[in-house]
């Protein structure tokens, strides 16, 4: 362990450790400029660490990495940066060289010390458990939102969280073409924290093959961002507010290409994006469950054309009150073999809202369908099914 502070850390250039040296932590905190002055004047990768386990570098501590040199096969636990001033991060971001650091498993970036995302560079197998960031500030990344797209290797990376700012990032990472997540969550309460990954070409940010995609509210205008191969356990969509989802809702039917989706949950005013949205054509998805309190969430698929909405093959169809009403807008495959329809209309203090969904009820085909379940008003769909009498 190497733990330097104040004017100690200039005799970092001194120092001479073994070539096959291995550190748990290498720690540097400084304050004040000079207590590095001496660091930053010498050669780029002229300090020989060799393998560094964790390493945290505080406010001006953070300009001496372009200095530093690490095995080629380090692996780090952790790296970690912390500057809440710009100058502390300035002689790094304008170094020649790239940083070399290996393999990370976590990487903690602070304030503008995320601004060094585009100076580090990993190892080409590099896997990280988490990247998680939440930036109030568009300084804090201005620097990384100036490298070109796709440009940030991150290899394989299991979580993916960005919020507010941070999501500006995403166009600029790159990840393995083998890359399995576990969770990609955007949170975005403003447009202007989505805009530089609107202006990003569609299907250009790949996450490979994904358990839960989670996007709320402006996050939801990237959909049309994400490559068409990426693959989906759970893609998970909620606003509240239609000015959240404007791109969305310009754009043309069948346009968004999303890959294959194991599940798709989409609530409120979500529901009227259906029509945007192109699955693959071998998806399989396990439960499709919509549900609409109110007319107003599925107006726009109402206005689509029959079976023009494609799901593929659908083990369970659960429809909930007016979201009945899209039944006669989805398409699914031919050979599609049915465990279960669910349709529910229990509206107990809105008994006349039943009246507006049977008024448009549609002939309903059970064909390969082996359970059926009508809750409440929905009983009333009965003489309209095919098939009810083979179930």
């Amino acid at each position: 362990k190497l733990e330097l502070s104040l004017f100690a850390i200039n005799i970092l250039p001194k120092l001479a450790l073994h070539e096959e040296n291995e550190m748990k932590e290498f720690i540097l905190s400084a304050e004040k400029k000079e207590y590095v002055s001496k660091v930053i004047r010498a050669e780029n990768s002229s300090i020989w660490l060799g393998k560094v386990k964790k390493m945290e570098l505080f406010r001006y501590a953070i300009n001496v990495l372009p200095k530093l040199q690490l095995h080629e096969e380090n692996v780090m636990d952790e790296f970690c940066l912390s500057a809440d001033r710009i100058e502390y991060v300035s002689e790094a971001i304008l170094a020649e060289n790239n940083i070399w650091l290996g393999k990370v498993n976590k990487l903690d970036l602070k304030l503008f010390a995320i601004n060094i995302l585009p100076k580090l560079k990993l190892h080409e197998e590099n896997v990280m458990e988490e990247f998680s960031l939440s930036v109030e500030k568009e300084e804090y990344v201005s620097e990384v939102i100036r490298a070109k797209n796709n440009s940030i290797w991150f290899g394989r990376l299991k979580n993916l969280r960005l919020k507010s700012f941070a999501i500006r990032i995403l166009p600029k990472l790159k990840l393995h073409e083998e890359n399995e997540m576990e969770e990609f969550s955007l949170n975005s309460e403003k447009k202007e924290y989505v805009s530089e990954v609107i202006r990003a070409e569609n299907n250009t940010i790949w996450l490979g093959s994904v358990k839960k995609v989670t996007l709320f509210r402006y996050a939801i205008n990237i959909l049309s961002k994400l490559h068409e191969k990426n693959v989906m356990e759970e893609l998970c969509l909620s606003v509240d507010r239609i000015e959240h989802v404007s791109e969305v809702i310009r754009a043309e039917n069948n346009s968004i290409k999303l890959g294959k989706v194991n599940k798709l949950d989409l609530k409120l005013l979500m529901i009227n994006i259906l029509p945007k949205l192109q699955l693959h054509e071998e998806n399989e998805m396990e439960e499709f469950l919509l549900s609409a309190d109110r007319e107003e969430y599925v107006s726009e698929v109402i206005l689509a054309k029959n079976n023009t909405i494609w799901l593929g093959k659908v083990k369970k169809l659960e429809l909930k009150l007016f979201a009945i009403n899209i039944l006669p807008k989805l398409k699914l495959h031919e050979e599609n073999e049915m465990e279960e329809i669910c349709l529910s209309l229990i509206i107990p203090k809105l008994e006349h809202a039943y009246k507006i969904i049977l008024a448009k009820k549609h002939r309903i085909s059970t064909r390969g369908v082996k359970n059926l379940v009508l809750s409440g008003y929905a009983i009333n769909f009965l003489p309209e099914i095919h098939g009810a009498s083979d179930l």
